[in-house]
């Protein structure tokens, strides 16, 4: 009696606060392998996936982790290592604003290449469901009462939401000229455990914990033709369970 072969899931950025999260999700609500790549460079930590396994030791056969520089093209070798995938989730990017304001053009130019190389991995393992996480951060700023829409025009505010919106336009111009089966979303901020301890939520508890009194003010972004401020919030578990979500609703649509 012939086995069928589980589904192989390809999460990069899996090191990540929030590919961390979305790794144990799709390791808790399906039996898929999970194929991590992560350059460990930037803000993804081997130990987020670590500490992760030590508490369910029996999700460790179930996992490979590759460390690859995402921005160089995955070679034959590290292919034929990763085998047959089904679904690709592409998270890893550098995702600072301060940092993309201070160096720019390095910022961006990771970024592109990132989803180049991912994308031309997918041309050749023809995945079912590419699916590029963005930020909501493309469209620029809100009034805070309305939402953007899917197709609004794309107005990023600083470097990092312009090399999300450049990553964006080239998945796009992939699907249209190649066929990829891509899924794109476009995710606000959010905060959970294991968030890197420069993001604001860390900054607060490290505070409270040494029992330091701070001020914390409501700042507001001014555009030529509005003011910004992003209040809605989804937190890691959310985001995780949201990208598992589509690729569970797209691989069910692509039998």
């Amino acid at each position: 009696m012939l086995t069928q072969r589980r589904m192989t899931l390809l999460i990069t950025g899996a090191g990540g606060s929030i590919g961390c999260h979305t790794l144990k999700h799709a390791l808790d609500n399906t039996n898929w392998n999970i194929v991590s790549l992560d350059s460990f460079r930037h803000r993804g930590l081997t130990d987020r996936i670590e500490v992760m396994l030590q508490a369910h030791p029996e999700f460790r056969s179930r996992v490979r982790v590759y460390t690859h520089d995402l921005t160089a093209p995955i070679s034959d070798l590290l292919a034929s290592k990763i085998g047959e995938v089904d679904h690709i989730i592409n998270m890893a990017s550098l995702s600072d604003v301060h940092d993309s304001i201070l160096h720019p053009v390095g910022f961006i130019q990771n970024n592109v290449n990132v989803i180049l190389a991912m994308l031309e991995y997918a041309r050749a393992v023809k995945p079912k469901t590419f699916l590029q996480i963005s930020s909501d951060e493309v469209y620029g700023p809100t009034d805070g009462k309305s939402f953007h829409k899917e197709w609004d025009p794309i107005v990023p505010s600083n470097p990092y939401s312009a090399s999300k919106a450049a990553q964006e336009v080239i998945a796009i111009a992939y699907w249209r000229t190649y066929g990829i089966p891509l899924i794109i979303v476009n995710l606000m901020n959010n905060f959970g455990e294991m968030q890197s301890p420069a993001k604001f939520p860390a900054i607060v508890q490290r505070k409270v914990r040494a029992a330091r009194a701070s001020t914390f003010t409501r700042a507001t972004r001014q555009t030529p033709s509005s003011s910004c401020s992003r209040t809605p919030r989804l937190t890691s578990t959310s985001k995780a369970r949201l990208t598992s979500r589509i690729v569970t609703i797209s691989s069910a649509t692509s039998k």
